[in-house]
């Protein structure tokens, strides 16, 4: 019950690089994954569009999180996967600043797939790391916190990016949310020497390698 759940978050948040994960996936959930919800709005604004340009825009989306599945599905283990949490956040974030500011249709399509493909690299790097270092009986309540870091948070941001996009058009809100993720990734970036160190026993443990 309630005591489970808060041993599960203290355990979650005395773990570094759970932490770390667990927030940088929350920041993506927050800034990135709300650009779905803005689409129709920004494809009146950008283009004067109609629900065929929305169509194409979301399928490019689509088509970034299947060469994301598909580059994820060619490793072996999870070494390595921090980096791409970052490169994959840091792709999304400037996708979205250079959507917000695009007007020519096919290179908007190639920044839906970018943002399409860093969302997806984010959420499943993650996942992978933490089923891998998780202790086994706390590997349920630790994979709660990441769905709720991830679908728990995406309707808030977007009721956020909908509240926003009233003020200052979808455009300027998809820009506002793509500096921060770039900001978050950044952030991360800092974190990784310190995310390796305490890591590194965990690899060990596995017999997994570290680079």
């Amino acid at each position: 019950g309630l005591r489970g759940l808060k041993e599960g978050i203290v355990y979650a948040w005395r773990t570094v690089p759970i932490r770390f994960l667990l927030m940088m996936l929350a920041a993506v959930a927050l800034t990135a994954a709300p650009y779905n919800t803005l689409m129709p709005a920004i494809v009146h604004e950008a283009f004067g569009g109609n629900a065929e340009t929305l169509g194409f825009l979301v399928s490019a989306a689509g088509m970034g999180a299947v060469a994301g599945t598909l580059l994820l599905a060619t490793r072996k283990n999870v070494r390595g996967l921090t980096r791409y949490i970052v490169a994959a956040a840091l792709i999304a974030g400037c996708a979205l600043i250079a959507l917000s500011a695009s007007r020519i249709f096919l290179l908007s399509l190639a920044l839906m797939a970018s943002i399409g493909f860093g969302i997806l690299v984010t959420s499943v790097s993650t996942n992978m790391i933490l089923q891998t270092i998780v202790d086994d009986d706390k590997r349920g309540r630790v994979m709660s916190l990441y769905t709720a870091s991830f679908l728990g948070i995406v309707p808030f941001g977007a009721l956020l990016a909908g509240m926003l996009a009233d003020r200052i058009g979808a455009t300027r809100t998809v820009l506002v949310g793509g500096v921060i993720c770039v900001f978050a990734a950044l952030s991360m970036a800092r974190q990784l020497p310190k995310l390796r160190q305490h890591m590194q026993p965990m690899f060990a443990r596995l017999k997994i390698p570290l680079d």
